[in-house]
């Protein structure tokens, strides 16, 4: 081979060489590219799994902004948490309340609201745009505004907590911590983080608490300033008389789902035509009620003038005043709210269930038909009628048996009635024992008024020391516990005389006294209107001839409670009707200032409001 040909050999072999370098450089290259965003997307995945691990989003994205103030999601959780407990707590002391401390209430809470809590708040609807959960969060953002401009109020002005109260919140934090170990939690966050949600910490639940408490203390103190002159107070009562003065009556209430009124079968029909006598007798006794009305002076009387003010004076007596509804002394917060009761009574007629007004389950409805139901629904209607001409009361009473129900007499303010009662209730024109019926949708009300006071009285107060029986396993009161109880109270009476005073009596109170509302007072209760109590305690307050210094022991029972009181009466107060109008007075002039205050905080949400617990 020349020497040029093999100078030629060499430099292509060369050159296929550098070739092969260059692609394994190329290739090693970007090897080492992918290398390395492999090695970035695992980073930022590990990085973004510490942040979400470490529930940073939660403590650092706003979900909520009041004003100019911003709240981070856990923040906002307890705030959703707390309301949601409060809308629970408001209805459940309401519902035991009226049908005793034992009721499911949880079915009863159902029935009212719609609220299932075996379902997930975001799972179920409060109405056809809301699920629960959004609603609750509108809940939580209108409590989540109130505090806000509450807090910045009180800072402006300048108010803050008092050792006392931030003492108490540490009390709440120990017994939180009490609460982690018994139920198995390795820390409090953790037990906090399965309660409220992520990123709920210690620090953030006592900074929350800390602003619910100033808010509350706050405005209570402002309320506190105002005061109103009894001219004020009467004036009020005056205007308001419908919705204060107490109403007694009696009624029940038909339905289409009461079985009485389902169609007869032919066996039935052949039946009633043989009793058609009968029922031409009891037209007879209408046709003769109706005649002999006027004659039994069941005309409204004319107005008696009393203190230069005109009143509807009934043709008989009001009920007895211990018939009146008691009321548990020692429960402090027995009764809901305001809204709570409203809210239920919207929500009862939606029951299949058929309610007496005194709550007593006639009939269960059933699946009708168009027909069926009209049929049911003019049945009830003429029913109701019929009760309506009863010739008396007690004869009324007898007759509302026939269809399910033994109505007891109803005492309650104008404001409570039933909303279908309340207009012909109130009127001025009626007259005790009057009756009527008033149709519903689905049937009528028979309803007997009984009387209407005014509250022209003196309000009273009282020390007491509660004893309570303390009931078995199976919730029975035995005679046993009955007499364990009375001879401890006795044995306090015995104390109380070697030195009878008030001031001994108020000592014993915090000693020895079972009801949490009032044995750190010395047992004091002021401003006790006739029915506020149970029917023994009522009776002994408001008897004639009362004074000051009079003890008695009695027993007092009602769904939550049975046990001995024994009780001092202290005296006599201001004018009921004076007493009643205060409330409102304060409620309406507080919920004006409020109104005002809040009218200058918007509410707006933010990225981190997907981070908050609300299933």
């Amino acid at each position: 081979m020349s020497s040029a040909n093999e100078k030629n050999a060499r430099a292509e072999k060369q050159a296929r060489r550098q070739q092969q370098m260059d692609e394994q450089a190329r290739s090693s290259r970007s090897f080492k590219r992918k290398a390395i965003l492999v090695v970035v997307v695992v980073a930022v995945l590990l990085a973004a799994s510490l942040v979400i691990n470490s529930n940073l989003l939660q403590r650092t994205l706003p979900a909520v902004k009041i004003g100019s103030t911003s709240y981070t999601a856990a923040e906002t959780d307890v705030f959703y948490r707390s309301t949601y407990n409060s809308y629970y707590s408001n209805y459940s002391s309401y519902i035991q309340s009226l049908f005793g401390s034992d009721t499911d209430v949880d079915s009863y809470v159902k029935m009212f609201t719609g609220l299932d809590r075996s379902v997930a708040l975001d799972q179920q609807m409060y109405n056809e745009e809301q699920t629960w959960a959004d609603y609750m969060l509108e809940l939580t953002q209108e409590n989540m505004q109130q505090v806000t401009a509450l807090c910045e109020d009180a800072q402006r002005s300048g108010y803050s907590l008092s050792q006392e109260a931030l003492d108490d919140i540490e009390t709440e934090f120990s017994a939180l911590e009490t609460s982690a170990k018994q139920y198995g939690y390795s820390s409090l966050e953790q037990f906090l983080t399965m309660n409220y949600g992520k990123g709920v910490t210690a620090d953030v639940l006592r900074s929350v608490m800390q602003k619910m408490e100033t808010a509350s203390q706050y405005a209570a103190q402002v309320d506190e300033g105002r005061s109103y002159t009894d001219e004020q107070k009467e004036a009020y009562y005056a205007a308001h008389a419908d919705e204060l003065d107490n109403i007694s009556y009696y009624s029940i209430l038909l339905s289409s789902s009461n079985s009485a009124f389902a169609p007869q079968t032919e066996a039935e029909t052949a039946e009633t035509a043989e009793e058609a006598p009968a029922a031409e007798g009891t037209e007879a006794l209408t046709e003769t009620a109706e005649a002999e009305a006027p004659a039994a002076e069941t005309v409204a009387p004319a107005p008696a003038e009393e203190n230069g003010e005109t009143e509807a004076a009934p043709a008989e007596e009001p009920v007895a005043e211990d018939a009146a509804p008691a009321e548990e002394p020692v429960v402090e917060d027995a009764a809901p709210v305001e809204e709570p009761v409203a809210e239920a009574e919207a929500a009862a007629p939606a029951s299949s269930s058929n309610l007496s007004a005194d709550g007593v389950t006639v009939a269960t409805g059933t699946e009708l038909s168009e027909e069926e139901e009209a049929a049911r629904v003019a049945a009830a209607r003429a029913a109701a009628e019929r009760l309506s001409w009863s010739p008396d009361p007690e004869s009324f009473v007898a007759a509302c048996a026939e269809y399910g129900s033994t109505p007891s007499l109803q005492t309650t303010a104008g404001e409570n009635l039933p909303d279908a009662l309340r207009e012909w209730l109130v009127s001025p024109e009626r007259w005790s024992g009057e009756m009527t019926s008033i149709e519903t949708d689905s049937g009528a009300y028979a309803v007997c008024f009984m009387g209407r006071d005014n509250n022209d009285y003196p309000v009273r107060a009282m020390r007491h020391i509660l004893v309570e029986t303390v009931a078995d396993e199976d919730g029975v009161y035995t005679d046993e516990a009955v007499a364990t109880a009375m001879e401890k109270i006795r044995d306090i009476q015995d104390q109380w005389n070697e030195d009878p005073t008030e001031e001994h009596f108020a000592q014993l109170a915090e000693e020895y006294s079972e009801d949490a509302g009032s044995n750190t007072n010395g047992g004091l209760y002021e401003n006790i209107q006739k029915g506020s109590m149970v029917d023994s305690i009522d009776s002994f307050l408001f008897a004639e001839g009362r004074t000051v210094g009079d003890t008695t022991v009695v027993e007092g029972s009602n769904g939550s409670y049975r046990g001995w009181h024994l009780v001092y009466y202290v005296g006599e107060g201001q004018n009921a009707r004076l007493a009643l109008a205060e409330t409102p007075l304060h409620e309406s002039e507080q919920e004006a200032w409020l109104e005002d205050l809040i009218s200058g905080y918007t509410v707006s949400t933010g990225s981190g409001l997907r981070y908050v617990k609300v299933s």
